[in-house]
């Protein structure tokens, strides 16, 4: 076989496995019972969502649109779950009924007691906050005048049927680091949050997506029972709790954009993304990847890559390298 022939049949072998994955991931994604964890960061109202730039308008939704997401939730009969019933239901443990969704939110900024609070009792809907116990942490100086919910409000969600889970002490890369530092991030933010609230905590968002089997399996030595993780899926009975895949809601979603993003495809097309994204993420690691993503989300490129538009891209590219290589393999014979 030539150099242009064997080309060819690498790049028409590889679009023909994305497309297939992708159609694979679509199929997993609409079978029934459809259990989804929605994942959101920071909320603000529509003036202050406009100022934002970056990877803060990625992770902070505009609270109109939020009050548009839950009430097309509500209104279309899907159910608003407990972290507990999506562990229980993915260790096999329970059942739940078709349409359920779990709402939760992470690293614990102000805004989930102010404005987030309020929408979830206006449609009826409750949500797992998973907290930074640290306030110093960076994180909580990225949104515009946020800071970590005191003991109080955190009392306060978790009195109007709210759950209240970790996210670490530091919000740290736990992937990167040594296992007696996981150790601390997970037991003591956990301390901290038992004391605040007086409810025992189980649950534990991993920060930035940096996890592996080392981290899940400290995790679950340090008595939490579920595991939560950025990863586009639906959760499946008996799929494992260690780590459960939630979807992120981006800040630009509009609600058309919303109710394709939960669609089965869009899952798929978010999957396929994912793939793709990760394979930077790991040959970089945490410090580098961190330092480039936030500079491309910052810069004139960063508007455009959102995941619905790089979905649409990688779908594109391996269809016409599929395309591409049948012409060729037909032209040449």
């Amino acid at each position: 076989m030539d150099a242009p022939g064997l080309v060819a049949l690498v790049v028409g072998a590889a679009s023909a496995g994305a497309l297939g994955a992708a159609a694979a991931a679509a199929w997993q994604a609409a079978r029934r019972p459809r259990v989804l964890c929605l994942m959101y960061h920071r909320v603000a109202p529509r003036e202050a969502w406009l100022r934002t730039r970056g990877t803060e308008r990625v992770f902070t939704v505009a609270e109109d649109a939020l009050d548009a997401q839950l009430g097309w939730l509500a209104a279309e009969g899907w159910r608003f779950v407990d972290p507990e019933d999506v562990a229980a239901f993915a260790r096999g443990e329970r059942t739940l009924p078709d349409r359920s969704v779990l709402v939760t939110v992470d690293d614990g900024c102000a805004s989930g007691h102010a404005l987030l609070l309020p929408l979830l009792r206006r449609h009826g809907a409750r949500a797992a906050f998973f907290v930074t116990t640290d306030p110093a942490s960076p994180i909580f100086a990225l949104g515009e005048g946020e800071r970590r919910m005191t003991d109080a409000e955190l009392r306060a969600l978790a009195g109007a049927g709210c759950t209240i889970g970790s996210h670490a002490v530091s919000h740290r890369p736990l992937a990167a680091l040594p296992d007696d530092e996981v150790r601390r991030e997970l037991a003591e933010s956990r301390r901290v949050l038992e004391d605040a609230v007086g409810r025992p905590v189980v649950h534990f968002a991993v920060p930035s997506n940096w996890w592996d089997a080392r981290v899940l399996r400290l995790a679950r030595e340090a008595g939490y029972t579920g595991v939560w993780c950025s990863r586009p899926d639906t959760v499946r009975a008996g799929s494992g709790a260690f780590p459960i895949p939630r979807l992120n809601v981006e800040g630009g979603l509009d609600l058309a954009g919303f109710r394709r993003a939960l669609s089965p495809a869009g899952i798929a097309q978010r999957r396929l993304v994912m793939g793709l994204r990760g394979l930077p993420k790991r040959l970089l690691g945490p410090g580098a990847w961190t330092r480039i993503r936030r500079r491309l989300l910052a810069g004139s490129a960063g508007h455009w890559l959102s995941p619905r538009r790089m979905a649409r891209v990688a779908v594109a590219a391996a269809g016409a390298g599929l395309a591409g290589s049948l012409c060729w393999w037909l032209l040449a014979g």
